[in-house]
């Protein structure tokens, strides 16, 4: 029995070892099954019935023992043919040594889709040029010395011209050629080689992107790398064009910042390294001091924003007046007379010494209001009346609150109408000027108003016993003195009514025509009633004089007033 399948197998073998050596696939029915899935596997398609360098035509049993029964024979077949490429294979680490057939698949379960690729473990080169449609063998060789050669970038990069510094590349459809200043093909200044691909290399990274270069120019540049930290330069790539890096090709600033483009109308300013160093323009702005030396600012020592220029000047516009309200908005000058930069007309912006006042006298320009100001407001600061700023017509209760608290109005209340200037107050006003009438019949003794008004309250502040005391004491004391005066006009009485305006009844004798000729005649408006004997008898009735000489008075026994 043992013969038998012996004898089975060795002709199921000859078959097939037959088969092999006319590149053909029998599939009897004594063979494996899995024979004819191997058969198409990408290593045995690229071995099995072609030549050998040797010229035989190379068969299974060029590589599997027939008594393993097709047991896969590992690498070591591979030498064979391939002894050269066998020594400078990829060795792998311990952890995870390599063979041929790491690469080079013969099993099935390594063919079709899941075949193993080089990123099976260069995985971290994948980011750039391992993809599908770029083989890795497009730029390295496997098997070559040393074990791993770059390729020459120009011959896939056909279309690229490098000018770096001195040196230059041009790609053409043969792999590109280098040309440097001297016909010999000087070294690179920066890189110090001249192959093409390794000039390529030494901005760009095989396995990395061209986004990633960027970042490679400080390792040759590092005195000019700090560039790529400001704002709006990120990288040198911003103003030198990859490919053309030399300085003629460097575009304008204004291309960038054309805002900025005003300065060039401004003498000194027109070229923008003259402030700022090119690879740091924001860090190493270039000190105004430098070029304006005798510019002292305003309070520089106290206020540090009036120490940076750029706090009040634009240094890309500095020909525009600068707007003080930037930092002081809650401030409006309102001075009559400086409707443009209306700060500097007070405050000098730049003054000639740094000891200087913060703001200019008000007598530079108000000298005749300063020297004609000595008398009434002598000692008084301009300040004192007229608030920083506002330059508003003063108030005068601020210093004369009392009186102005006392003021009636209409009328009293603005007190230039009265005192005429601020700065030259009449202190003996003139009531007539408003008070014209009262002014021209105001009788002898009242034409000072003040004797009885108070000037700012407008009230009467005496009465006239103040100056007629004894008339006050009268038999018409009872009675308002305007009943038959008045202090002046236009209203009240113009002169005394007649006694009958009030005495309309007179008894007594007062009935005789002879005394109803004037009451002036006995009697005296401020003074006691005239009825004493000599009064009659000196004036009218001398007769009588001898008549009841013992009588002092004559009414005793002639009645003028009803009991």
């Amino acid at each position: 029995m043992t013969t038998r399948v012996v004898l089975l197998l060795t002709l199921m073998f000859g078959a097939l070892f037959a088969a092999c050596d006319r590149g053909e696939a029998p599939a009897p029915t004594e063979v494996p099954k899995a024979w004819s899935g191997a058969r198409t596997t990408p290593g045995h398609v690229a071995h099995l019935g072609k030549k050998a360098e040797d010229g035989h035509v190379i068969a299974c049993a060029d590589c599997h023992v027939e008594k393993e029964g097709f047991k896969s024979p590992g690498a070591e077949p591979c030498a064979k043919c391939h002894e050269d490429k066998t020594k400078r294979h990829h060795k792998g680490n311990d952890k995870k040594p390599t063979t041929c057939i790491t690469c080079h698949s013969f099993s099935m379960k390594d063919s079709g889709p899941g075949a193993p690729t080089c990123i099976d473990c260069h995985a971290n080169e994948k980011k750039h040029h391992g993809t599908a449609d770029i083989s890795c063998t497009s730029c390295h060789a496997p098997h070559g010395e040393p074990k791993s050669i770059d390729a020459d970038c120009t011959s896939c990069h056909t279309g690229v011209t490098a000018q770096h510094g001195t040196a230059k590349i041009v790609g053409t459809a043969d792999a590109g050629t280098i040309a440097t200043p001297d016909a010999a093909g000087a070294e690179l200044r920066d890189g110090g080689v001249t192959a093409n691909s390794k000039m390529c290399s030494t901005c760009h990274a095989p396995h990395t992107g061209k986004a990633e270069a960027k970042d490679t120019c400080a390792t040759c540049h590092s005195k000019t790398s700090p560039i790529v930290t400001q704002k709006g330069h990120p990288a040198c790539t911003t103003c030198h064009a990859p490919h053309e890096a030399k300085a003629s090709a460097v575009p304008s600033c204004a291309s960038c910042h054309a805002q900025k483009t005003g300065i060039g109308l401004v003498k000194g300013h027109a070229n923008c390294t003259s402030c700022h160093a090119q690879h740091a323009p924001l860090g190493a702005a270039g000190a105004c001091e430098s070029c304006h030396k005798n510019h002292e600012a305003l309070a520089a020592s106290k206020v540090v924003a009036h120490d940076k220029c750029t706090s009040c000047h634009d240094v890309h516009a500095p020909g525009t007046k600068p707007s003080c309200n930037k930092c002081h908005d809650k401030i409006q000058p309102k001075h009559p007379g400086f409707k443009s930069g209306p700060c500097s007309g007070c405050h000098a912006p730049h003054p000639a010494t740094s000891s200087a006042s913060v703001a200019t006298s008000c007598t530079s320009c108000h000298a005749k209001i300063a020297s004609s100001d000595t008398k009434v407001h002598g000692g008084v600061t301009c300040s004192k009346c007229h608030q920083k700023h506002e330059f508003k017509s003063p108030t005068c209760a601020t210093c004369h609150a009392k009186v102005a608290s006392s003021v009636h109005s209409p009328g009293h209340d603005n007190c230039l109408g009265c005192h005429v200037s601020q700065h030259t107050p009449v202190k003996q006003v003139n009531c007539g000027k408003c008070h014209a009438k009262e002014a021209t019949t105001a009788p002898k003794g009242h034409a000072a108003c003040g004797s009885c008004h108070d000037n700012h309250a407008g009230k009467v502040m005496k009465t006239c016993g103040s100056c007629h005391a004894e008339k006050s004491k009268t038999q018409h004391a009872s009675l308002n003195c305007n009943t038959c005066h008045r202090p002046h006009g236009p209203a009240g009485v113009a002169a005394p009514p007649s006694c009958t305006s009030c005495h309309t009844k007179l008894p007594g004798l007062h009935t005789m025509p002879t005394h109803q000729k004037s009451c002036e005649s006995c009697h005296g408006g401020h003074r006691p009633i005239s009825s004493d004997r000599a009064t009659c008898t000196s004036t009218c009735h001398e007769k009588q004089r001898n008549h009841q000489p013992t009588a002092t008075t004559c009414k005793g026994c002639h009645i003028f007033k009803n009991p």
